[in-house]
């Protein structure tokens, strides 16, 4: 007889876990993206994947964002770059061409066009074998500029490389892309590929598309830093800066960095790279130093200027390079935001793991008990992170005045309807920040 027929035992895992936001992959908008996809990965230990990927290679802007991030120590351990659609331009060098095969690959798709008649007549017929691709609207050689220009079909961008070492000439080539649709639309169409990412980097430092970066990213929960050496941001008079223009609307998502050198240094990747390998809670951004930025050198003037929009500056204080205020475009601690964000979505990670991982939640007190408790989990986190403060009570008034409260509502207050809908409402919480000491006053008295 076997065992089972006098001990049954059968064991429900209850153990499915619940993707996590993450709060430390930031995303580069990827003007020059030469590959097939919206959104590539990449490690931060060995960039030479996103050279190869990038038109421009270690000279791009791409290629410069990412150092920056994986400059700073400790670093994130990977990043992504986001593909902004457009065209891609091979251009040849109006060399000779007199026999051999050009090859091809776009999309992972390899073209081979054998010689045949004349060089415009191979190139021309190069060009229409790319455009019968799927992934291709179309592809047209021009002799004149000596170009073939490939445009993707809606809802594809385009990786393409050439390869002329198969024919018989002196002509070279080289690939260019041309972005077509706008930043944010890119951010939308990125974003729906792939959403595991949090902070935006934009290498390309126009004032134009930065503003409506910092829109999009202010209606999608996600974090944008932007760097601008445009003097009026660090001028009593501005009413055109970025750093204006995220003051003046009171972005909570968008923060300006100003840096003279940023045309050629990355100091909003920097600081990303810097404060996201930490866990949201257990620092400030705030007296950061920037590993390869170089600090400004602004009068007492300049540097209340750009404060006084809430920009960011790095500069030099008591001998030491450092970020000055941390802050986002309406005021508020960029921080505080990154720590509101992570407790907004751990708390739903925690909630929505206790509904999946249970046959039921039942709707009575002691339900209603396991929602509070998925809610206080995150909550107890962040107090160990040192983002809230430690439960505390007012030793006179008794009332609480630190850590956190959550309120739930009790089974039997709870109306029949909400109860039929199974919906559970008027669940609420208070935490109180623990914030950051960033300016210290000292009135001290020495006597003999």
């Amino acid at each position: 007889m076997p065992l089972e027929d006098v001990v049954n035992v059968q064991i429900t895992r209850e153990t499915l876990t619940v993707a996590r936001a993450a709060f430390d992959v930031p995303l580069i908008i990827g003007i020059n993206a030469n590959f097939p996809e919206r959104v590539r990965s990449y490690s931060t230990s060995d960039l030479s994947g996103l050279a190869a990927d990038i038109v421009g290679g270690t000279a791009s802007r791409e290629y410069l964002a990412a150092q920056a991030l994986a400059s700073q120590n400790p670093r994130i351990t990977s990043f992504k770059v986001g593909h902004v659609a457009g065209t891609v331009t091979i251009t040849e060098s109006g060399g000779t061409h007199t026999s051999g095969s050009l090859v091809s690959i776009v999309n992972g798709s390899t073209v081979t066009t054998a010689y045949s008649v004349d060089k415009p007549g191979t190139w021309t017929a190069h060009a229409a074998a790319i455009a019968a691709l799927a992934a291709v609207d179309t592809a047209v050689y021009s002799a004149g500029p000596h170009t073939i220009v490939i445009t993707p079909n809606a809802g594809y961008v385009l990786g393409v490389t050439i390869d002329l070492t198969g024919i018989v000439g002196t002509t070279t080539a080289a690939i260019t892309t041309t972005a077509t649709e706008s930043l944010s639309a890119a951010l939308t169409a990125i974003k729906a590929s792939d959403n595991t990412w949090y902070a935006i980097i934009n290498p390309v430092r126009t004032d134009v598309d930065n503003i409506s970066i910092a829109t999009w990213t202010e209606a999608n929960k996600k974090i944008f830093f932007a760097a601008s050496a445009n003097p009026l941001i660090i001028a009593s008079t501005d009413t055109a800066s970025i750093a204006y223009d995220f003051h003046n609307r009171s972005l909570a998502r968008s923060a300006a960095i100003h840096h003279l050198l940023a045309a050629s240094q990355f100091a909003d990747a920097a600081l990303l790279g810097k404060i996201l390998p930490y866990t949201p809670g257990s620092y400030t951004a705030k007296f950061k130093t920037l590993a390869g930025i170089s600090a400004d050198l602004l009068t007492t003037s300049q540097e209340t200027n750009a404060l006084a929009k809430a920009a960011n500056i790095y500069t030099e204080v008591g001998g030491r390079n450092i970020v000055q205020a941390g802050s986002v475009g309406e005021g508020e601690w960029i921080d505080t935001i990154i720590l509101v964000d992570w407790i907004e979505a751990r708390i739903k990670e925690e909630v929505y793991s206790v509904l999946v991982n249970n046959l039921k939640v039942p709707y009575d007190d002691r339900g209603i008990a396991a929602i509070q408790g998925a809610i206080s989990r995150p909550l107890d986190e962040a107090i160990s992170n040192g983002g809230l403060t430690r439960i505390q009570f007012d030793p006179d008034t008794k009332l609480q005045i630190g850590g956190y409260v959550v309120n739930v509502p009790k089974a039997s207050d709870i109306s029949p309807t909400d109860k039929n809908l199974r919906q559970l409402r008027n669940v609420t919480f208070t935490a109180w920040l623990a914030g950051a000491i960033h300016a210290v006053t000292i009135n001290g008295t020495v006597t003999v």
